[in-house]
C-alpha cells in the first residue's frame, strides 16, 4: 500500500487540509465535505482514496 501526502484547500472557504492518498484493492466512489463550511470539497471514484486532516481554518487559525 503506497501513500502520497499533499496540501489541499477547500475550493469554497480555503480551509487548508493535509490530504493523504491511499491505494486500496477495490474501486470506491464517495466525496468529502469540508469541516468548516460543510460543502462538498472533493469527490472520487477510484482505488485512490483520500484522508483529510484539517490544518488551517479560513481565518488562519491552526488546529492544535
Amino acid at each position: 500500500m503506497s501513500t502520497t501526502m499533499t496540501i489541499f484547500k477547500c475550493p469554497h472557504c480555503s480551509a487548508e487540509y493535509e490530504m493523504i492518498m491511499t491505494h486500496i484493492s477495490f474501486r470506491q466512489r464517495s466525496y468529502a465535505n469540508c469541516q468548516v463550511c460543510w460543502k462538498p470539497m472533493y469527490s472520487w471514484a477510484s482505488t485512490r482514496v483520500p484522508r483529510f486532516t484539517l490544518l488551517v481554518q479560513p481565518d488562519n487559525t491552526r488546529r492544535p
